[in-house]
């Protein structure tokens, strides 16, 4: 993306706002936070099985934290936020699928012609 002489995404920054700015007038606090939460579960998600899939695959990587009983707090985390994710109301699942797939959409036809594999 370009950025400002001073090293800001000023376009994307601006877009994000108004962006935001309409979403939080024209939907509800309660299914804005509910998606909120949804996407705070995802990433706990990512974040669990990222770390047991690196403890597995790179146990010789320096860790500055190390998690306690990996093998167990791991599927915890993942189980514990799954069954939240999945007591929040349908409404939300759904928005959240769909605003993913469209995330999805959007970054690979972006990235089909932007990506440095597709330069070369």
């Amino acid at each position: 993306a370009r950025v400002s002489p001073r090293g800001a995404p000023v376009r994307v920054t601006l877009f994000t706002a108004v962006l935001a700015s309409v979403i939080a007038g024209a939907a509800p606090l309660k299914l804005i936070a509910e998606l909120a939460n949804a996407g705070t579960l995802a990433a706990f998600v990512a974040t669990a099985l990222s770390m047991m899939i690196l403890r597995m695959q790179r146990p010789d990587l320096p860790r500055p934290f190390r998690t306690p009983l990996w093998w167990l707090v791991g599927p915890l985390a993942v189980a514990g936020c799954l069954y939240l994710f999945w007591s929040l109301p349908a409404l939300t699942r759904w928005l959240f699928l769909g605003w993913n797939l469209v995330g999805l959409v959007v970054y690979l036809a972006w990235s089909r012609r932007h990506s440095v594999l597709a330069r070369g």
